[in-house]
């Protein structure tokens, strides 16, 4: 486990000390707390443009990549990304990695409604990860643990009273081929050093779309395209759009956006 840096600019390391783990771990959880409601306020006021579905959408490919990757470098976050970003809607179902993905970032679109459930409901369905199921092939089991890493995240942003489904825990878990028993110290500091990342990567999206929103350049042109970068995690744009591709790099040179991946063919840029 990798220590973190707290704001002190002092070492932390909370896979040793549960108290720790669990400041840290309710810190961050605060803070993208703040971002999603802030977000909200602001898109109901219509004060700033909406960067939610973006934000989520990438932690959804983050939460991928750190399953998918350690077996299999293909499918790191740019790799999942430049597949995903033409891949057929039977690619998904063939490829249980594509699946995975796809699952993810569905997970993410998800409006929660409900009643609130407590942290001990919320972490029941983690327990059924280690009951039966062994044997299924690695990737099979994988894309089951997924489905039930999901559900703990959907109670978990339920309980935390969010409308939208945040992969915290998904995002913390260990390496697929990771099947040990844990302690709750170990368990929470994944969860901890998760929101951490989560909460980094909410804080870049937010100041990118905020400079996004200033840069007036040409933008009610391609108000629908900048509607999508937005809404997703990236946006594709083939080699024949030309004025569409100008534009992009126009704004990723105002620190707008970024180009997130290159190909003859086509590139793609997001927030």
């Amino acid at each position: 486990m990798s220590q973190d840096v707290t704001q002190s600019g002092s070492l932390l390391n909370p896979e040793t000390d549960l108290a720790a783990a669990a400041l840290l771990l309710g810190r961050y959880v605060e803070r993208i707390d703040n971002l999603i409601r802030v977000s909200a306020h602001a898109q109901a006021a219509q004060a700033s443009p909406c960067w939610i579905g973006a934000f989520l959408d990438r932690a959804a490919l983050q939460a991928a990549a750190q399953l998918l990757a350690p077996g299999d470098p293909r499918y790191d976050e740019a790799g999942l990304r430049d597949m995903l970003a033409f891949a057929r809607p039977e690619a998904t179902e063939i490829d249980l990695r594509l699946s995975i993905a796809s699952q993810l970032r569905r997970q993410g679109r998800q409006t929660l409604t409900g009643p609130t459930p407590t942290l001990v409901e919320a972490f029941e369905p983690a327990r059924q990860e280690r009951i039966g199921a062994r044997d299924l092939r690695p990737l099979e089991r994988l894309s089951r643990r997924t489905e039930l890493w999901g559900e703990v995240d959907r109670r978990i942003s339920r309980h935390l009273g969010w409308s939208r489904v945040v992969p915290l825990y998904t995002l913390g878990r260990p390496l697929p081929t990771s099947v040990e028993e844990e302690g709750l110290g170990a368990e929470m500091a994944r969860i901890a050093n998760a929101a951490v990342r989560i909460e980094r990567t909410a804080r870049d999206m937010q100041a990118s779309a905020e400079r996004l929103s200033n840069a007036r350049s040409r933008r009610a042109v391609f108000a629908d395209a900048i509607g999508d970068i937005m809404n997703h995690d990236h946006v594709a744009v083939t080699r024949d759009a030309g004025d569409l591709r100008h534009l992009f790099n126009e704004l990723v040179e105002k620190g707008a956006l970024r180009e997130l991946s290159g190909r003859p063919r086509f590139r793609i840029w997001g927030l």
